[in-house]
């Protein structure tokens, strides 16, 4: 009897191991930015400040091995939802393709919200900042004609917005 329960026990025990061992070497999942897109009201009405700006310099800051943050430092042209300086930085996560780097000298309508800092603590140089509201959903290139074109949109799904950015842009709602 004693032998049944010692061995019961050794399979119950080898059981719950293996378990484990399967949950801790399960692949674990990410959620990707571009997973829950956004409409172009629901963006407009999560940002604080809408920009024409026109990206003046860049910086980097590394946080550790893992993690560098783009600075980069836009002229404010025109705000079109909010007020700011004459100068904003966007900080972005270097290297991640659902935040594309803003290029130098380049025209851009910007939806943007303010930069929470972490509860650990600040980052020198990211107090102020800005984000891009979801992420390369809140960035459009200005062609030479004016239209509005999404600067990455890996699935298609943006070219409605530029139309709409535009109409809402004409409509002039602050």
């Amino acid at each position: 009897m004693k032998r049944k329960i010692i061995v019961v026990a050794v399979v119950i025990f080898a059981a719950i191991g293996v378990f484990s061992l399967s949950q801790l070497l399960k692949p674990q999942e990410t959620i990707s930015i571009a997973s829950f897109p956004l409409n172009m009201d629901q963006m407009i009405a999560k940002s604080t400040l809408v920009i024409e700006g026109t990206t003046v310099g860049k910086s980097d800051l590394k946080i550790d091995d893992r993690v560098t943050f783009r600075l980069t430092t836009v002229e404010v042209n025109k705000a079109l939802k909010g007020k700011s300086g004459e100068k904003i930085v966007i900080l972005q996560t270097k290297g991640l393709p659902e935040d594309p780097e803003l290029q130098n000298s380049q025209n851009y309508v910007l939806i943007l919200e303010p930069y929470v800092q972490p509860s650990s603590g600040t980052f020198k140089g990211t107090e102020g900042a800005y984000v891009l509201v979801q992420a390369y959903q809140g960035v459009y290139k200005i062609q030479q004609d004016g239209a509005y074109q999404p600067v990455f949109d890996p699935e298609n799904k943006l070219s409605s917005y530029s139309k709409k950015l535009t109409d809402w842009k004409t409509m002039n709602v602050k």
